[in-house]
């Protein structure tokens, strides 16, 4: 993403440019200049940054800027210079923005994007806006089955369909249309699956190797993350540790009701929000990692009453 470009300036008050060429050394860009006549100096040269590319940002489920990792601490000049709309519905959210959108009353950020489309545009309820809407309200109720859902949640959702939107498309592609290599590595997870049931904690551990036979990639993970969140019912805290690379591990957690991720991860610098975080762990092996995670998460979930 280029966000402004380097402006290089060159007076020609008093000769004229014959040639420009340029040529790549030692990972450096050299600027060949040929004037008419006599020289060029330092002096004739100046040197500037356009405007940033971008006058606006916009942040969903996004509870304050460091939780963007890297998009935004490469980049902070521009998310201090350039106008904010934060759109989110958690209650841990900064209001960071110069325009908050932020309904804590709502059970997703889907409803506050819908509550905020019909105010201001309500042509633009399209069928296919619809169908995304009704989607993001899927995934982010877990079909309708989290805590958080409220009748209006309900009835946002069913205006969506009366909008238009395609309920057995978002089915289909949510729920009964699983790659293969998600299946396989789903498979590794389960095979490897431990769980703490006094604490409503369950983990597993994923291999380089494990990605490489099941064919899968890092951004196959949160689909990991959901099927297990998915088919452990019971658990209050899922937990996925990944080995990126030998000693470096990745961590992701999801907290449901009750708990927050971001909270469960504090001591590793977790990016993320109350629902999901993710954390890198280095300088260990996975199964060193595996043992501090744990470890830290028993000490911090105290067990259920038997």
């Amino acid at each position: 993403m280029v966000l402004r470009k380097f402006i290089i300036s060159l007076n020609l008050a008093k000769t004229q440019l014959k040639d420009l060429s340029y040529g790549l050394e030692n990972e450096k860009l050299n600027i060949f200049l040929t004037p008419e006549h006599g020289s060029f100096s330092a002096h004739d040269l100046t040197t500037q940054t356009s405007d940033f590319n971008y006058d606006l940002i916009i942040t969903v489920d996004t509870p304050d800027l460091n939780s963007l990792g890297n998009l935004f601490h490469d980049n902070t000049e521009f998310f201090y210079q350039t106008t904010i709309i934060n759109i989110d519905s958690a209650p841990n959210n900064e209001h960071f923005g110069q325009v908050n959108l932020v309904n804590f009353n709502l059970a997703s950020t889907a409803e506050t994007i819908m509550e905020f489309i019909e105010q201001i545009h309500p042509e633009s309820l399209t069928p296919d806006v619809a169908t995304s809407l009704y989607a993001a309200l899927t995934v982010a109720s877990k079909s309708f089955t989290s805590p958080q859902v409220t009748p209006l949640t309900l009835d946002k959702a069913s205006r969506l369909v009366t909008m238009g939107a395609r309920r057995e498309e978002v089915v289909t592609h949510l729920f009964r249309t699983k790659k293969l290599p998600l299946l396989k590595l789903w498979g590794r997870v389960l095979a490897r699956l431990k769980s703490d049931g006094s604490r409503k904690l369950v983990w597993s551990l994923l291999t380089p190797d494990d990605f490489i036979k099941a064919g899968a990639e890092e951004a196959d993970l949160p689909g990991v993350v959901d099927e297990l969140i998915t088919g452990a019912v019971e658990a209050k805290t899922v937990v996925i540790i990944y080995e990126r690379s030998p000693g470096t591990t990745l961590v992701y957690l999801h907290a449901g009701s009750g708990r927050r991720a971001d909270e469960l991860l504090k001591p590793f610098a977790p990016q993320g929000d109350q629902h999901t975080s993710r954390a890198t762990i280095t300088n260990c092996s996975v199964i060193e990692a595996e043992k501090k995670i744990i470890d830290h998460l028993r000490a911090a979930i105290p067990p259920l009453e038997q």
